[in-house]
């Protein structure tokens, strides 16, 4: 069998040379080889037997006629050994065949055990954040509860209204998880349902602002209309600021812009941003970027439950590094007829945005 050219790869062979190919190509010489020989043998005894002046040979094979098969006994025996070669061809085939498909099988078998590891400890990593998510405002709700419940408690009108506002905060803090789970639950199962009306995203904007505890600037507010979920926008956007006061700068600041034929709603921070390596984790459901020890523990799902969202709406949500800051965008087609409900002017919104928490909260109640 020629040598492979420099630079090709030669073929792979499962046993040591002479490879199968090489084995075939004996295995057809040989054939002919026998063939031949087993072949030319009886046909030169006939010859031989039958020739004038050859009296000893072809007196033999007269009275004797089985000395023609005699004769034949070359090519039987070629042809035997072929058979025998043959067959035994196969069977080192079907032994390789076999070995092949154990390692195959061996090798799927420690795939599925690793991928079995790997999924006992997301889930116990999983079990374990969600345990410490919900513990933490748990904890507060109830230790509130009591206090409030307590019997002869005496609370002055601002102690009381400031413990039912943490109470409040904690049970929001708890809904928000829960319901990151159920919706990732239903976008795997295939039974999420996305609305699509219009709606001004400035303003789905500042209806989430004025409830979150986060402080955020607004730098470039428009009045832009998407068709989309109320409800779902408002979930992306609550996961977005959550995510930039837990894992950003101290700075955060809110957009909404047009980019082509796209409504951008941005939410930066001068935190530290992504590292390279792990922007695609951190849209994945349980993947985290951060494996600081002292950081806030968290679930792993909003990124991913926000991207997933935003694309049944026809959008997504992508990261972005802009010098020193970390930008995360909800990206939603822009239409140009707007809602028909009340609009509320631009600066106002932005008014409202910039305003610090304490005041927000008391206007949202008020409105």
């Amino acid at each position: 069998m020629p040598s492979p050219a420099p630079g090709s790869t030669a073929p792979e062979c499962p046993t040591d040379p002479p490879c199968n190919e090489d084995r075939g190509c004996l295995q057809r010489r040989w054939l002919i080889a026998g063939a031949l020989f087993g072949a030319l043998f009886p046909i030169v005894g006939w010859i031989v037997a039958t020739a004038p002046g050859v009296d000893g040979i072809a007196d033999a094979h007269r009275h004797q006629p089985v000395l023609y098969i005699v004769d034949l006994a070359p090519l039987v025996l070629a042809l035997t050994g072929f058979a025998i070669g043959h067959f035994h061809a196969r069977l080192v085939k079907s032994r390789l065949s076999v070995e092949q498909t154990v390692a195959d099988r061996t090798a799927e078998l420690r795939r599925t055990l690793e991928e079995l590891s790997a999924t006992q400890a997301e889930k116990d990593r999983f079990v374990a954040g969600v345990s410490h998510e919900l513990r933490t405002p748990l904890t507060s709700v109830v230790g509130l509860s009591r206090a409030l419940a307590e019997p002869g408690a005496e609370f002055s009108t601002d102690e009381h209204d400031e413990l039912l506002h943490l109470i409040v905060r904690e049970s929001e803090e708890v809904a928000s998880i829960v319901e990151d789970l159920l919706v990732s639950s239903r976008i795997d199962r295939g039974q999420m349902n996305i609305a699509s009306v219009p709606l001004r995203l400035d303003e789905e904007l500042c209806a989430v602002v004025e409830v979150c505890e986060v402080d955020v600037e607004p730098v470039r507010i428009e009045p832009l209309t998407v068709n989309g979920d109320c409800i779902r926008i408002h979930q992306i956007i609550r996961n977005l600021i959550t995510n930039a006061d837990r894992y950003g700068g101290e700075a955060v600041t809110v957009s909404v812009f047009p980019d082509g034929s796209e409504a951008v709603l941005a939410i930066r921070d001068d935190g530290p941003g992504i590292p390279a390596g792990k922007r695609d984790l951190i849209f994945t459901a349980f993947g985290k970027a951060h494996d600081d020890p002292g950081r806030t523990e968290s679930v792993g799902l909003g990124l991913a439950v926000s991207r997933n969202l935003a694309r049944m709406m026809d959008g997504d949500v992508i990261y972005r590094r802009h010098g020193e800051w970390t930008s995360f965008e909800l990206r939603l087609p822009l239409i140009a007829d707007g809602p028909t409900e009340r609009r509320v002017e631009t600066d106002s919104l932005s008014a409202r945005i910039a305003q610090p928490h304490a005041e927000r909260v008391r206007y949202a109640g008020r409105h």
